[in-house]
Protein backbone atom coordinates (compact mmCIF):
# COMPACT_ATOMS: atom_id res chain seq x y z
CA UNK A 1 0.00 0.00 0.00
CA UNK A 2 1.31 3.47 -0.82
CA UNK A 3 1.99 6.16 1.72
CA UNK A 4 -0.33 9.18 1.89
CA UNK A 5 1.84 11.31 -0.43
CA UNK A 6 1.70 8.73 -3.23
CA UNK A 7 -2.04 8.23 -2.67
CA UNK A 8 -2.55 12.00 -2.94
CA UNK A 9 -0.52 12.07 -6.16
CA UNK A 10 -2.93 9.56 -7.72
CA UNK A 11 -5.88 11.47 -6.25
CA UNK A 12 -4.73 14.78 -7.73
CA UNK A 13 -4.08 13.47 -11.25
CA UNK A 14 -6.83 11.99 -13.37
CA UNK A 15 -4.41 10.88 -16.14
CA UNK A 16 -0.89 9.80 -15.13
CA UNK A 17 2.08 8.89 -17.28
CA UNK A 18 3.64 5.81 -15.66
CA UNK A 19 7.10 7.41 -15.79
CA UNK A 20 5.84 10.27 -13.59
CA UNK A 21 4.61 8.06 -10.70
CA UNK A 22 6.63 8.85 -7.54
CA UNK A 23 9.28 6.26 -6.70
CA UNK A 24 8.45 6.28 -2.98
CA UNK A 25 7.77 2.73 -1.86
CA UNK A 26 7.19 0.15 -4.57
CA UNK A 27 4.03 1.53 -6.19
CA UNK A 28 5.68 2.65 -9.44
CA UNK A 29 7.39 -0.72 -9.91
CA UNK A 30 4.14 -2.54 -9.09
CA UNK A 31 2.24 -0.53 -11.70
CA UNK A 32 4.96 -1.09 -14.31
CA UNK A 33 4.84 -4.85 -13.65
CA UNK A 34 1.03 -5.08 -14.03
CA UNK A 35 -0.66 -6.07 -17.25
CA UNK A 36 -3.17 -3.62 -18.70
CA UNK A 37 -6.52 -3.43 -16.93
CA UNK A 38 -8.05 -2.15 -13.71
CA UNK A 39 -6.50 -2.05 -10.26
CA UNK A 40 -7.14 -0.33 -6.95
CA UNK A 41 -4.66 1.92 -5.19
CA UNK A 42 -5.45 2.01 -1.50
CA UNK A 43 -4.61 3.91 1.65
CA UNK A 44 -5.09 2.78 5.22
CA UNK A 45 -5.20 5.45 7.93
CA UNK A 46 -6.02 4.01 11.31
CA UNK A 47 -9.33 2.20 10.99
CA UNK A 48 -10.18 3.88 7.67
CA UNK A 49 -9.31 2.33 4.31
CA UNK A 50 -9.84 4.17 1.03
CA UNK A 51 -9.34 3.06 -2.53
CA UNK A 52 -9.16 4.62 -5.97
CA UNK A 53 -9.98 2.49 -9.00
CA UNK A 54 -7.45 3.04 -11.76
CA UNK A 55 -7.09 1.64 -15.27
CA UNK A 56 -3.62 0.84 -16.58
CA UNK A 57 -2.79 1.33 -20.22
CA UNK A 58 0.64 0.46 -21.70
CA UNK A 59 2.18 3.84 -20.82
CA UNK A 60 -0.35 5.56 -18.54
CA UNK A 61 -2.98 5.08 -15.86
CA UNK A 62 -6.35 6.83 -15.60
CA UNK A 63 -8.66 7.30 -12.65
CA UNK A 64 -11.98 5.46 -12.93
CA UNK A 65 -13.97 7.28 -10.23
CA UNK A 66 -17.15 9.34 -10.48
CA UNK A 67 -16.96 13.09 -10.09
CA UNK A 68 -18.94 12.90 -6.83
CA UNK A 69 -16.59 10.33 -5.31
CA UNK A 70 -13.53 12.30 -6.41
CA UNK A 71 -14.97 15.36 -4.69
CA UNK A 72 -15.47 13.40 -1.45
CA UNK A 73 -11.92 12.03 -1.55
CA UNK A 74 -10.57 15.51 -2.22
CA UNK A 75 -12.45 16.87 0.81
CA UNK A 76 -11.03 14.12 3.04
CA UNK A 77 -7.42 14.10 1.89
CA UNK A 78 -6.46 17.37 0.21
CA UNK A 79 -5.85 20.79 1.70
CA UNK A 80 -7.93 23.69 0.43
CA UNK A 81 -5.00 24.88 -1.70
CA UNK A 82 -4.54 21.41 -3.21
CA UNK A 83 -8.28 21.13 -3.95
CA UNK A 84 -8.32 24.51 -5.66
CA UNK A 85 -5.26 23.62 -7.76
CA UNK A 86 -6.96 20.52 -9.24
CA UNK A 87 -10.64 21.59 -9.26
CA UNK A 88 -10.64 22.62 -12.91
CA UNK A 89 -8.93 19.39 -14.05
CA UNK A 90 -11.66 17.36 -12.37
CA UNK A 91 -14.43 19.79 -13.38
CA UNK A 92 -15.22 20.39 -9.69
CA UNK A 93 -15.25 24.17 -9.77
CA UNK A 94 -18.88 24.36 -10.93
Amino acid sequence: MPNENVFKYFLMNRHIDIDSIPTEGDVKQSVEDMSTGCFVIGLKKGELSEGIVMHKFPKAVNMMVSRENIYGLHLRYLSKTERESVAEMFDLNK
